[in-house]
């Protein structure tokens, strides 16, 4: 086994001076080193071929011949040419237009999600709605932008309309703060949140009436 040689400052310095216009192979010659070592020399030095020497026919395969057995030739004519579309795979593996995976469930099915609200599909590939909101919907109509349906016993799964109801983020924000409180506490806080609010409309009211 050939023992490596480091490059000397003299070596370096002619390969600078004569790989941007020298063939590889034969640079690789003189030095006595081999074609690799060369190359990675070159690349370490950040030198490169000269615009005239790669218009030059020997730069077309720097590596020699090797390999020319399998290299296109010029104007070569690839066997698909025309074939536009061609298929290769087998028809009964491949999936038909508007074919679905086998997985997919049917429209109408309910499942949880991963935050434990329950979804129902209602349409393909992968439509689905929230079945609580659905129900809300039903029974009141439209949900208004910023207001939220919430569950009454804190149950998700229990989508009854009694059980739900529509807060703004601002109640839904004062009703998680108080949670943290005990239950008899809580109970006072949100009847007084009623209370508020029962007034705030009844004051909107008979503003409204004096206008």
């Amino acid at each position: 086994m050939r023992k490596r040689q480091l490059w000397t400052d003299v070596e370096k310095e002619l390969l600078k001076q004569l790989y941007p216009s020298t063939p590889t192979d034969e640079l690789a010659r003189k030095l006595d080193r081999p074609l690799r070592s060369v190359y990675e020399q070159a690349r370490l030095l950040n030198v490169h071929k000269s615009a005239e020497f790669r218009s030059r026919p020997e730069a077309v395969a720097p590596m020699g011949d090797k390999g020319a057995a399998y290299r296109f030739s010029p104007n070569h004519t690839p066997w698909n040419k025309g074939m536009k579309g061609l298929q290769l795979s087998r028809m009964d593996t491949r999936f038909k237009h508007g074919q679905l995976p086998h997985n997919t469930v049917p429209v109408g099915t309910e499942l949880m999600s991963s935050d434990g609200y329950l979804r129902l599909k209602v349409g393909h590939p992968n439509e689905w709605i929230f079945v609580h909101r659905k129900n809300w919907e039903e029974a009141h109509g439209p949900i208004p932008k910023g207001m939220c349906v919430l569950f009454k016993d804190g149950n998700r799964e229990n989508c009854a309309v009694e059980n739900l109801q529509l807060l703004t983020r601002k109640e839904l924000m004062l009703r998680n703060s108080v949670l943290q409180y005990p239950p008899e506490l809580v109970e006072v806080i949100r009847m007084r949140q009623g209370f508020i609010k029962r007034l705030n409309h009844m004051e909107k009211k008979r503003n409204e009436k004096s206008e």
